[in-house]
């Protein structure tokens, strides 16, 4: 615990794991690459390309990322993920009880929040999609064209 790596690259087939009281920032992770932010662990402007993976599990924070087209990030109940990037192709999946706050929708980018999760002031630009399902979203901005975003509650 207590360890920070900094400018770090992922390569295919390599993996991660930023445990309690570790950092990591300026991670790429390349196609291939798992980056894991487990409970206590935080990462910061981190760069996730096409066909890597970033997960974010309880107690995990990440700030300052990007989702590059392909790239798919997880944020677990009791996760959170600040200021992020969703790129075209891009994909965020939140579960209830993950937060993520200042997202950046890009055209063609994914936000699905599921289950009580919560979204806090998301930009979403025309083209780019938000589902919710059992989920919140407030101080939501939403581009011209506003009828491509897309909206599905699930009242069950």
């Amino acid at each position: 615990s207590g360890g920070d790596a900094r400018y770090t690259t992922i390569e295919t087939g390599g993996q991660l794991a930023v445990k309690a009281g570790g950092s990591a920032s300026h991670t790429e992770v390349k196609s291939g690459g798992r980056l894991n932010v487990l409970s206590g662990g935080v990462i910061r402007t981190t760069t996730v390309s096409s066909g890597s993976t970033l997960n974010v599990a309880s107690g995990g924070v990440a700030s300052a990322t990007t989702l590059a087209s392909g790239a798919s990030a997880v944020i677990a109940a009791g996760g959170v993920m600040r200021t992020t990037t969703i790129s075209s192709g891009g994909r965020l999946n939140v579960a209830g009880g993950g937060v993520t706050s200042a997202a950046r929708l890009l055209k063609g980018g994914q936000l699905i929040l599921s289950g009580g999760a919560k979204a806090y002031s998301t930009r979403i630009a025309d083209g780019a999609s938000l589902t919710l399902a059992s989920a919140l979203a407030q101080g939501t901005t939403v581009s011209s064209g506003a009828q491509l975003l897309k909206l599905y509650l699930d009242h069950r």
